[in-house]
């Protein structure tokens, strides 16, 4: 018995191969972009983490401080202090402080602290009790992730 194949079979394996090749590059396109995502989540979760250990540094070095004697403006000089310390120790203007508002015995400082392209906006509340600085809470918490440029 004969056979004939005319070439037949040749054509039969030489689709396969493509059809297995462009499955190939497709997984590995999927695969590249899994890792180029995860590295871009890795890089908003390091600067988120920054972005809040800036405030929370803030957060203690404002607890327990001691006011000046004979202080006239309290929401004055927790600000004044606050700026200092934001930009002696973010001298990029990483960490910015608003302006400090009285109500009542507390006061509320607003920070902004900036990490790449994370930003995150916080209130932080004290009080000053028998001339010290005294945290009492966080009154907003926001986090944004900016456009970049």
């Amino acid at each position: 018995m004969k056979r004939r194949d005319d070439g037949y079979v040749l054509i039969y394996v030489l689709i396969v191969v493509v059809l297995l090749a462009a499955l190939a590059a497709a997984a590995g396109t999927v695969a590249v972009r899994n890792i180029t995502a995860q590295r871009a989540a890795e890089a908003r979760t390091r600067e988120k983490y920054e972005a809040v250990g800036m405030i929370e540094r803030m957060r203690t070095h404002l607890d327990g401080l001691t006011l000046p004697i004979g202080a006239a403006d309290a929401s004055e000089e927790i600000g004044s202090i606050a700026r200092e310390y934001a930009r002696s120790s973010y001298p990029d203007g990483a960490l910015e402080v608003g302006t400090v508002i009285a109500s009542g015995s507390e006061y509320q400082i607003p920070l902004t602290a900036t990490s790449g392209e994370m930003q995150i906006t916080a209130e932080l509340v004290f009080s000053a009790r028998d001339g010290q600085i005294v945290f009492v809470r966080y009154d907003a918490y926001e986090v944004r992730a900016m456009e970049a440029v």
